[in-house]
Formats: C-alpha cells, sequence, structure tokens
C-alpha cells in the first residue's frame, strides 16, 4: 500500500507550525533584551545613511559600510526567528567585514579605499573571452588594471591590503597575502580572531561541535527554531561589533552633531556582564 505523502506532509506541517509558533512567542520574550539592542542598533545603521553621513565617503567605504549593514540585518533576521547557529556563520563575515572596514578607517583612508575599489580590476580579470564580455571592456579592464597591479601579491593576488599588511609568512623573499589575525593585529584588535573567529568555526563548517547550536533552552535539540544562550551572545556581540565600527567612522567624517551622537550610541550597548 502506499503512503498518503500529501497528508503525512500536511500533519507534520501542522505540528511542526505549531510547535514553531509556541517557541517564537516563548523565545523572543526570554531574549527580547539583547535582540532589541540588535535592532535598535541595526535601525541606527539605517539612520545613518538616511542622514547621508557614509554618503561623503569614498565609494570603497559605502561598499563596506553596506555590507556592514546587510549581515546586521540578516543576523536580526535569524536570531529573532530562531537559528542562531547560522545567525553565528553569518557574524563571522560580519567580524570579517568589520576588520576590513576598520583598516580602511585607520588611517589615509582616500588612499586604503582606493586600493580597496581597485581589486574589483583583479577580479575582472579572470573573466575571459569566452564569457561573452565585449573584448573592448576586457581591454579596458587589462589597461587599468595595469597601471596599479603593482599594489597587490604579484603572483597570488588575493587580498586587496596585501600592500597594507604584508604577512609575515613569504615565499621566495614575497610577502603572502595577510591572515585575518594579521589584519586584526593591524588595527590592534587580535582579540577579535583570537576570542571570536576561531571559535565560531563549529557553527560554519561540518563538524560534530555544531550539535552545541541545536541546543534549545532546556538544552535539548530541535530542528524548530530554538533560542539559547546562544541567542544573546551572537546578538550581544554584533551589537558590540557593529558600535567598534561605526565610531571611527563617525569620527572620520564628523557630522555637525558627532559627541551627541556618539553619546547617544552608548544608550544602544547591551549592559555589561
Amino acid at each position: 500500500m502506499s503512503r498518503d505523502y500529501p497528508a503525512e506532509l500536511a500533519a507534520t506541517a501542522r505540528t511542526v507550525g505549531a510547535d514553531a509558533a509556541r517557541e517564537l512567542k516563548e523565545g523572543r520574550t526570554a531574549f527580547a533584551v539583547p535582540l532589541q539592542h540588535l535592532i535598535n542598533i541595526n535601525v541606527f545603521l539605517r539612520y545613518l545613511v538616511e542622514r547621508q553621513i557614509p554618503a561623503v565617503a569614498p565609494r570603497g567605504v559605502r561598499t563596506l559600510y553596506a555590507k556592514l549593514a546587510d549581515l546586521t540585518s540578516g543576523i536580526c533576521v535569524l536570531l529573532a526567528e530562531g537559528y542562531p547557529g547560522p545567525a553565528a556563520s553569518v557574524f563571522r563575515s560580519l567580524l570579517e567585514t568589520a576588520v576590513h572596514l576598520q583598516l580602511v578607517l585607520a588611517a589615509d583612508i582616500e588612499g586604503r579605499a582606493k586600493l580597496f575599489e581597485d581589486f574589483i580590476l583583479l577580479q575582472r580579470s579572470k573573466v575571459g573571452p569566452d564569457s561573452g564580455v565585449a573584448p573592448e571592456l576586457l581591454a579596458e579592464n587589462a589597461n587599468a588594471l595595469a597601471t596599479v597591479r603593482a599594489n597587490y601579491h604579484p603572483t597570488h593576488p588575493y587580498s586587496w591590503c596585501w600592500k597594507l599588511v604584508p604577512s609575515q609568512r613569504s615565499r621566495n623573499g614575497i610577502p603572502d597575502n595577510p591572515r585575518l589575525r594579521e589584519v586584526c593585529v593591524a588595527i590592534n584588535r587580535a582579540r577579535y580572531y583570537d576570542d571570536l573567529y576561531g571559535h565560531l568555526s563549529s557553527a560554519v563548517h561540518p563538524t560534530p561541535a555544531y550539535e552545541l547550536w541545536i541546543r534549545g533552552r532546556e538544552g535539548e535539540l530541535q530542528l524548530n527554531p530554538k533560542f539559547s544562550t546562544h541567542t544573546s551572545m551572537t546578538a550581544n556581540l554584533s551589537t558590540l561589533l557593529v558600535v567598534e565600527t561605526v565610531l571611527p567612522l563617525l569620527s572620520a567624517f564628523k557630522p555637525d552633531d558627532h559627541e551627541d551622537l556618539c553619546r547617544f550610541i552608548g544608550t544602544l550597548l547591551p549592559p555589561a556582564g
């Protein structure tokens, strides 16, 4: 006798839906404070855009800022829907983005932003003549790349900031592309890598340790939406990271109310402890 798959799926949907609705209601209430702090900082990122504060920055800064805002929104959605594991995966990308934006903002913003912007020429150079791109566009990119090619690794140009942060490792006397930790050290944020980045690998890679991310509030394994200490941890870390990245941006492109705005950001921070 064949099974009635549509009926079985409908029954599963009803059960899963009821369980999910209950967990979402209870979890959002239990973790309302850290979730609200993250939502507030997410809105603040959009508020700065509405005031056109990032608009005066070089294109490279604007691109990194946009990605910072995009990823923060993604973390907000995932945590509010009860998925701290995927949210932590996105947080790793947020961390990388924040590190690189802070590197650009640390000094010579125009020059560093240009290094970041010009790296697109290397990425475009991988497009071949059989890609459908017009030959004249390929030639235009090749000519533009030739003027800046020396700013990137001569044989393995995988990092836009190779010239800024030459690695301690080298091959044939040529420094390698910097690893993320080396970029963190360059902005005096080694703790980003040592305390956060590596510890989040279980949320990104297929390892048995991912089990920690699929445990709910009572420690039980579940595939439905779930809320746990990972929810508050990811929300708080995201909020703090965004604030630490936005402050140097405001210092670099000071609005008239710079000091008041910086004081206001303090009210968006999660409580210590």
